[in-house]
């Protein structure tokens, strides 16, 4: 089980559930269009908690606009 450091509820105003995004669109595989995503996350009012997020549980794949490889 993996523990996930910070608040969570700011997840419920996230744009991409609001809007029903597929998960899978913000872990694109190499060479797969990121846009979807990303026009996602240019309109969502927890965008910069969602950066954070990213950033305090070391995670991969994009949020807030960003993303986060190794």
């Amino acid at each position: 089980m993996r523990l996930l450091i910070g608040d969570q509820e700011w997840r419920a105003d996230a744009q991409c559930r609001k809007e029903g995004v597929p998960t899978e669109r913000f872990f694109p595989w190499r060479g797969e269009s990121q846009t979807a995503a990303k026009e996602c996350c240019s309109r969502c009012p927890v965008r910069q908690e969602c950066y954070d997020f990213a950033v305090e549980n070391d995670e991969r794949g994009i949020f807030g606009g960003v993303l986060f490889s190794r």
